[in-house]
């Protein structure tokens, strides 16, 4: 999402849980207090950075963007880098095995500002009834052709400076030496270590556990050192040989294997034949001072959000004050409504 107006403009890249923000200077104006949750006012605080800011939900993957700022990279080059760097701190994603949505707001005097669609799609054998409620959540039979890969390289060859395996070397070295996990990493392993949630035959969580286990078994803690080499060599395969390693090379024959196995619907001609798409942003402006850049449909949540914030247009919320109950039931509310009418 992008907002800007004569006197501000920000370039923000989002990368599914990536955000780079590059600017002549970054305001940042909520700086929240650990009562924040609990209904106090936060402590409002101003950070400024002259040469660039790299936001996303892993420290070490915001880590990885930054180093490719410091070596000279752009905007886009930070964001790719970040986003395969979350592929091995941020697990929990759906990373290259997913999908998602970049939009990109060019320099002034770059372009406009476009979206690039790489959601994943459903295989071609899939049907609208071939689930009903009852139906499995988990295994081989739910996973659509990843777009991630073909929508990075895309977003590359578009807008990317540096080359694209040096893009890909932070994420490779912390999958191959490791880096130390948070609290909120290491809960998330366990827990799905220890459930079933994944399992839809007997022993379907051998290979997760094989990957994610702790080495000697035992449960995660923070500061441990999360290694992963399998994802390490792919990650390699992809700086080296590109986004067709992925689709019509050797990982996807990985992948084709795997669906073999487990009776999924992926075929070799649906990775084949995904290609990631440019496409021009819906555009909404709020209070008469910002332009709203946000991905058109298939996405729903850009369309989400445009409604909103119209509905938010007419309620005077500065006045009323952030923790107001009418500015907290007006927020619900549009949040509701708009995502009735997307369902």
């Amino acid at each position: 999402m992008q907002f800007h107006n004569r006197r501000l403009a920000l370039t923000l890249t989002a990368v599914a849980a990536v955000a780079v923000v590059i600017a002549v200077a970054f305001i940042a104006p909520w700086r929240t207090s650990p009562k924040d949750s609990i209904g106090v006012e936060p402590v409002l605080a101003t950070d400024e950075s002259v040469n660039g800011v790299v936001v996303s939900v892993s420290a070490p993957g915001s880590e990885a963007g930054l180093s490719i700022l410091k070596k000279g990279g752009n905007a886009m080059d930070a964001a790719i880098s970040t986003a395969f760097a979350l592929v091995a701190t941020y697990p929990q994603a759906g990373n290259i095995g997913g999908g998602g949505y970049m939009l990109v707001h060019p320099a002034p005097g770059s372009g406009e500002p476009v979206v690039f669609d790489y959601r994943e799609t459903a295989p071609a054998v899939a049907t609208r009834t071939m689930f009903d409620k009852d139906s499995a959540r988990y295994g081989h039979k739910v996973v659509a052709t990843p777009g991630t890969v073909r929508g990075l390289a895309l977003a590359h060859k578009r807008f990317g400076k540096l080359p694209w395996p040096e893009l890909l070397a932070p994420a490779i070295a912390l999958a191959r030496d490791g880096f130390p996990i948070d609290a909120n990493l290491a809960s998330s392993l366990n827990d799905y270590l220890a459930s079933t949630r994944l399992m839809t035959n007997a022993g379907d969580l051998a290979e997760f556990q094989r990957v994610y286990g702790k080495p000697g078994a035992g449960r995660w803690k923070a500061g441990d050192i999360l290694v992963q080499p399998d994802l390490a060599r792919t990650l390699s395969v992809l700086a080296d040989e590109g986004a067709d390693a992925f689709y019509t090379g050797s990982i996807s024959q990985q992948i084709l294997a795997e669906m073999a196995k487990g009776e999924g619907l992926v075929t070799a001609k649906d990775l084949a034949q995904f290609q990631a798409t440019e496409r021009k942003p819906l555009v909404a402006r709020y209070r008469g001072r910002y332009d709203v850049f946000v991905p058109p449909p298939p996405s729903g949540g850009g369309v989400c959000l445009v409604e909103m914030l119209n509905i938010l247009d007419n309620f005077d919320l500065k006045n009323w004050g952030r923790y107001d109950p009418r500015t907290i039931h007006v927020m619900a509310e549009s949040m509701r409504r708009a995502c009735y009418d997307r369902a």
